[in-house]
């Protein structure tokens, strides 16, 4: 085998482990913020293909929430304000919500909730921001902001079923597999590698 076409199975080699490796791994970038509803408000968020921000208050005065959602470049993008839903006694939570939630609640029993949830489906890349303005009949309670990167997923890529992340996972270490007994090969016949 020439050096030229070897040197070329080693970067597609290398480029497939890679690809294989960005794939596998979920941008799920987010810090904790649910334990700031200890000062009376709080706000996070959970993503995927779109992005729900979750608000939760102990204020009972709340009657809305306003999401404000702002791209990487500090525009406005959507502005719902929405009514809080609740109230729920901790450890008790929405059926869909976060884990970051559930376990605060967990750890936090016969606090009373009131949450409000938006979702959205950003189409750009970088830092975004999201405000929760809580409001009750007349004037703003509280507010708080959660700013988080966001990557588009890959489109269908990786399937929704856990055969298909450990076909691509046994695939990727096949090839390294190949790659090993063919460098092993060479060195033991005296080709250069």
């Amino acid at each position: 085998m020439s050096v030229g076409l070897e040197m070329k199975l080693q970067f597609a080699v290398v480029a497939t482990l890679l690809a294989s490796l960005l794939v596998l791994t979920r941008v799920d970038i987010a810090q904790a913020q649910w334990p700031d509803i200890d000062y009376g408000y709080a706000v996070t968020i959970e993503w995927g293909h779109s992005v729900t921000a979750w608000a939760g208050t102990t204020d009972s005065r709340v009657k809305s929430v306003e999401f404000e959602w702002l791209d990487p470049h500090g525009n406005p993008v959507w502005n719902p304000r929405l009514t809080v839903f609740g109230p729920y006694i901790n450890p008790n939570t929405p059926a869909d919500a976060p884990q970051e939630i559930i376990s605060w609640a967990n750890n936090n029993p016969g606090k009373t909730v009131w949450y409000a949830t938006d979702r959205e489906e950003p189409t750009v890349i970088g830092n975004w921001m999201v405000h929760a303005i809580f409001h009750d009949s007349n004037e703003i309670c509280g507010r708080c902001s959660h700013i988080f990167p966001y990557v588009l997923p890959p489109p269908n890529v990786v399937p929704e079923v856990p055969f298909g992340t450990i076909a691509i996972a046994l695939s990727m270490f096949g090839i390294l597999g190949i790659f090993a007994l063919k460098r092993k090969r060479n060195f033991s016949s005296g080709v250069p590698n």
